[in-house]
């Protein structure tokens, strides 16, 4: 690191969703995050299937990684922001919507 440039602070939030299905609930969720979490978003119980994932992402305006569970229960997803230069690595999920797990560079510095 060049000498007297500091390292940008990580911001990570996580929030329960109990579902994303609804277009308005989706929309404020997102829109009340960009306003308040500029960060990387972890969110469960996302009820999140292949189908939609265009669509949230359009939605959400930047990257999504998604782990799928039914469109009732489980699902979990990880919501990227331009604000970060990342790379991502590595990415496990299970087949039931339980967890995800990224390997990333944020700002060249390891994260999982």
């Amino acid at each position: 690191m060049e000498k007297g440039k500091s390292k940008q602070k990580i911001e990570i939030n996580s929030l329960n969703v109990r579902g994303l299905n609804n277009t308005k609930k989706r929309k404020t969720i997102f829109q009340w995050l960009k306003r308040s979490y500029p960060g990387i978003t972890l969110l469960q119980e996302t009820h999140s299937s292949e189908i939609n994932e265009n669509m949230w992402k359009s939605e959400w305006g930047h990257d999504i990684e998604f782990c799928h569970g039914t469109t009732h229960s489980r699902g979990v997803a990880i919501l990227f922001n331009a604000k970060y230069d990342y790379e991502i690595i590595k990415v496990q999920k299970d087949c039931d919507g339980r967890f995800l797990l990224i390997e990333l560079l944020i700002e060249n510095q390891p994260f999982v």
